[in-house]
C-alpha cells in the first residue's frame, strides 16, 4: 500500500513549475505591444487594426479562464493547465504561419486559452502547499510570471529585430511546448471531486452567496485597474513629458520588472503574517499618492522612473496577498472556481484600467490620469479597510469544505 501512496511534491518544485506556466502566460500577454508595427505591415493592416487582435484575445482569455477554475475542481488541476497550455502553444505557433489577418485572429483565439493556465495553476499550487507557507508559494509563482517582463519580452523583441516577427512567436511557442512536456511528464495532480458533475454555476454559487468574495474581487479589481492603467500610459508620458525615444523606454520598463519581481516576492512573505489584510490597504494609498504626484509634478526624467518603480511596488505587492486569500475562501473543494474570480477581477481590471485612463488622458492630459489612480487607489483602500477583516474570511474557507 505504501508504494501506491502519492509523494507530495516539494515546495520549491511547485513554485518554480508555477512560475514556469505563469511566465508563459505573460509573455503571450505582452510580446503583442513591441511586434505590432512589423506585424501591421505584413498583415498588411494599420496598426489599429493590428492592436485589436490583443482585445479578440483578452475575449476569449476572459471566458476560459472563468471556465476553468470549476471545470479544474471536477476534473482536475492538470488536466485543465494542460489543455489550455498546449491549445495556446498552437495557437502561438500558429501566429507564426498566419498569411494574413482573419487568420491571426484565429489564432490569438487559440492563444487566448492561455487564460487556462493561470486559475488552474494557482490552485493546484495551492493544494499541495501549507497554509501557513501559500503566500511564500504563490509570490514565488508570481515572481516566476514577472520575469517574462524584464528577460523574455525583451529577448522576443531582439529576435524580431534581427529576424523577423514570426520568428518570435515560433521561439515562443517553442518554449512554451518544451514547458508543456515538461509539466505533462512530472507535475502531480490533485484530487478532482466530480460531486455534481459539469455544473459551473452550481460551483460558483456558494462562492458567490459570501460577501467577503465579492469584497475581495472589488478590491482586486480595482488594483489591477490602478495597476493597469499606469502600466498603459507611462511609456507614452515619459516620451512625450521628458522627450525621449521609444527605444530609450526600454531600461525604465525594465526597472519597472524589476520592480514587480520585488513585489511579488514580497507581497508573498507578507500573505503568511497576521499583517496581510494592511497590505492593500497600505498599498492602494501609497500608489493612490504617487500615482498623482507622478502625473502632476514636473520632475526630472531619473525621479519620475524612480516614482514609476515605487508605484508598481505600492500596487502590485497587495496582488499575491488578493490570490492566497481566494486560495483561502475557496478551500479545496472549489478552490479552483474562487481562482477563477481572480481571473474575473484581474482582466476586468485589465480593461477598466486603459479605457478609463485614456477617457482622463483626453478629457483633461496626463494630469488627469494621475487623478484616477488617485481616486481608484482610494476607492480601493476605503473597500478594504472596511470590508476586509480577518474574522470575516477565515470563516468563509471553514463553510466552503465539505461537511
Amino acid at each position: 500500500m505504501a508504494g501506491q501512496q502519492r509523494v507530495k511534491p516539494g515546495f520549491w518544485f511547485l513554485a518554480v513549475s508555477g512560475g514556469m506556466g505563469l511566465f508563459i502566460v505573460q509573455i503571450l500577454v505582452h510580446m503583442m505591444g513591441p511586434l505590432l508595427v512589423d506585424m501591421a505591415e505584413d498583415l498588411n493592416v494599420s496598426v489599429a487594426v493590428a492592436g485589436q487582435l490583443s482585445s479578440i484575445t483578452a475575449i476569449s482569455w476572459f471566458a476560459t479562464a472563468l471556465l476553468a477554475g470549476p471545470l479544474s475542481d471536477t476534473y482536475g488541476r492538470k488536466k485543465m493547465l494542460l489543455i489550455g497550455l498546449w491549445v495556446a502553444t498552437l495557437g502561438t505557433l500558429g501566429m507564426g504561419f498566419a498569411w494574413d489577418f482573419p487568420s491571426a485572429v484565429f489564432f490569438r483565439i487559440m492563444t487566448g486559452f492561455a487564460g487556462i493556465i493561470s486559475p488552474s495553476v494557482s490552485a493546484l499550487v495551492s493544494d499541495f502547499t501549507p497554509i501557513e507557507r501559500r503566500g511564500k508559494g504563490l509570490g514565488i509563482m508570481v515572481v516566476g510570471g514577472n520575469m517574462a517582463a524584464v528577460i523574455g519580452v525583451p529577448l522576443i523583441t531582439i529576435l524580431a529585430q534581427l529576424v523577423d516577427w514570426r520568428w518570435s512567436f515560433f521561439a515562443t511557442g517553442i518554449y512554451a511546448a518544451a514547458i508543456g512536456v515538461y509539466l505533462t511528464v512530472f507535475l502531480p495532480e490533485s484530487k478532482p471531486d466530480s460531486t455534481g458533475g459539469l455544473n459551473v454555476f452550481g460551483r460558483m454559487k456558494p462562492l458567490l452567496r459570501h460577501p467577503p468574495m465579492w469584497d475581495l474581487t472589488i478590491v482586486n479589481l480595482l488594483v489591477r485597474a490602478t495597476f493597469m492603467a499606469f502600466l498603459t500610459y507611462f511609456p507614452a508620458y515619459l516620451i512625450v513629458s521628458h522627450g525621449i525615444s521609444t527605444a530609450q523606454t526600454a531600461l525604465p520598463m525594465a526597472l519597472i520588472g524589476v520592480g514587480l519581481i520585488v513585489a511579488s516576492g514580497g507581497g508573498g512573505a507578507l500573505a503568511d503574517t497576521k499583517f496581510r489584510l494592511k497590505v492593500p490597504v497600505v498599498g492602494l494609498c501609497l500608489a493612490a499618492v504617487l500615482g498623482v504626484v507622478l502625473f502632476n509634478v514636473d520632475v526630472s526624467l531619473s525621479v519620475a522612473v524612480a516614482l514609476g518603480v515605487a508605484f508598481c511596488l505600492a500596487i502590485y505587492t497587495p496582488f499575491p496577498v488578493a490570490i492566497t486569500i481566494f486560495s483561502m475562501l475557496g478551500g479545496q473543494r472549489l478552490r479552483g472556481a474562487a481562482m477563477g474570480m481572480v481571473a474575473f477581477s484581474n482582466q476586468g481590471g485589465s480593461l477598466l484600467g486603459p479605457a478609463l485612463g485614456g477617457l482622463a488622458l483626453g478629457l483633461g492630459g496626463y494630469g488627469a490620469l494621475g487623478v484616477l489612480c488617485l481616486g481608484m487607489g482610494a476607492l480601493g483602500a476605503a473597500v478594504a479597510v472596511v470590508r476586509l477583516r480577518e474574522r470575516r474570511i477565515v470563516p468563509v474557507d471553514a463553510a466552503m469544505e465539505p461537511q
